[in-house]
């Protein structure tokens, strides 16, 4: 929904201004109408939300979860309770996404059919456990459930960043050095060294070190020819739909990275197909949803394959081996879980493993990448100083001659 920035007349004749998120023009003048503003001039608000989207924190989505529980609680009607919230959070597409939910349930749309509006924001599972709510008629039990998926998210997005940050603050680090010594110090420094070496051949290290920060700009030109393409190759992708498959199926493929992005998407798809299954939903509906909460949009297709399987007869633990996406412990305890019952409790337990062990082997490898990275840049300073230092020495021997 759009924030309208506008100008009105108050009930004392008074001029006054102001911002409101609305439907339309027309609405906003019956809604301030009722406010005892009669409106005089409106426009829409410009941003740059629409081009660059930012996700909403899962803390703010976390917060709004326990809030919608509380009142439901307390037996606040669902529309009053959206109403409330919208006006007092603080997240600017938030408020938004919120106003225009009580603009449609107003119009007479339920709860999860108005939050189908707004996948970016609310993903399948999260619409179906609120479709659930409305059926049941206990919202609070499905915002808790909600409540859990998303404190999952939160640790796993938490510890993935603790374990990624200071690795790549040091590649940065390196990348930002050898680019001011590229294109700003070192031109200047070779033209010192010739003219100070008085004809004499260069030292050993200084010649490598030259020639090294002239294929590292080569480097970091190509480097940026590549991230400029990929940028255009996303912009594409968006609009196509062999392209964004491609994309996806490139994602995943990249060294050790692209099979733990695959790892991590898997630990999601499993714990929504618990919480769903925990539920009471059927279970082609859980694999349907939860499939559908997976981003990469070729594992989503590979996924897919295993309902077609199970709806022809298969058993879970059969489709899900013969896709090769899952390794044996986890095909050998959704099998255990068939056997006794229990593979909702079963799913939620190989999903928190599998999120742990993916971390922990993160974590493992990066804590052989942290000291490598800090040994390579001692190194490249220690080289600097070595070929920079050694030329002027000599140059000073031959004056003190």
């Amino acid at each position: 929904m759009p924030l309208y920035l506008y100008k009105a007349i108050n009930q004392d004749g008074k001029r006054c201004s102001g911002s409101h998120f609305s439907a339309s023009n027309k609405t906003l003048y019956r809604e301030l109408q009722k406010d005892g503003l009669r409106l005089i001039s409106s426009k829409q608000s410009f941003s740059f939300l629409p081009f660059f989207r930012k996700t909403i924190p899962l803390e703010d989505l976390l917060d709004f979860c326990v809030h919608m529980e509380q009142l439901d609680r307390s037996r606040l009607p669902i529309i009053d309770a959206i109403l409330s919230l919208s006006e007092n959070v603080e997240n600017a597409r938030l408020k938004s996404v919120l106003f225009s939910i009580s603009h449609d349930l107003h119009q007479g749309l339920l709860l999860s059919q108005s939050m189908a509006h707004h996948p970016q924001v609310f993903n399948s599972l999260f619409v179906h456990l609120i479709e659930l709510g409305e059926k049941t008629g206990d919202f609070s039990s499905a915002f808790s459930r909600i409540q859990d998926y998303l404190r999952w998210q939160r640790d796993f997005q938490t510890q993935l960043s603790k374990a990624t940050r200071y690795p790549a603050i040091l590649f940065g680090t390196i990348l930002v050095m050898l680019g001011l010594l590229a294109n700003f110090i070192m031109p200047d420094l070779e033209q010192y060294l010739i003219s100070v070496s008085n004809g004499q051949q260069l030292p050993l290290a200084t010649r490598a070190l030259l020639n090294t920060i002239h294929l590292s700009s080569c480097f970091l030109q190509m480097l940026l020819f590549i991230m400029g393409s990929y940028i255009c190759f996303v912009i594409i992708a968006k609009t196509n739909t062999k392209a964004n498959l491609f994309k996806s199926y490139l994602s995943l493929r990249i060294p050790w990275i692209g099979r733990l992005r695959q790892q991590l998407m898997i630990s999601e798809f499993l714990y929504c197909f618990a919480l769903m299954s925990d539920e009471g939903i059927d279970l082609l509906s859980s694999l349907s949803k939860s499939a559908e909460s997976i981003s990469n949009i070729w594992l989503k297709l590979e996924l897919s394959k295993t309902i077609k399987l199970i709806s022809s007869g298969h058993k879970i633990s059969e489709a899900f081996s013969s896709l090769n996406q899952f390794s044996p412990f986890i095909i050998r305890l959704i099998s255990l879980g068939e056997e006794t019952g229990t593979l909702p409790q079963l799913l939620l337990q190989t999903a928190d493993f599998q999120l742990k062990n993916n971390i922990r082997k993160l974590q493992s490898v990066l804590t052989w990448i942290e000291p490598t990275l800090i040994l390579v840049i001692g190194s490249i300073i220690i080289w600097i100083v070595t070929a920079v230092m050694v030329p002027l020495y000599d140059n000073l021997a031959v004056y003190d001659l």
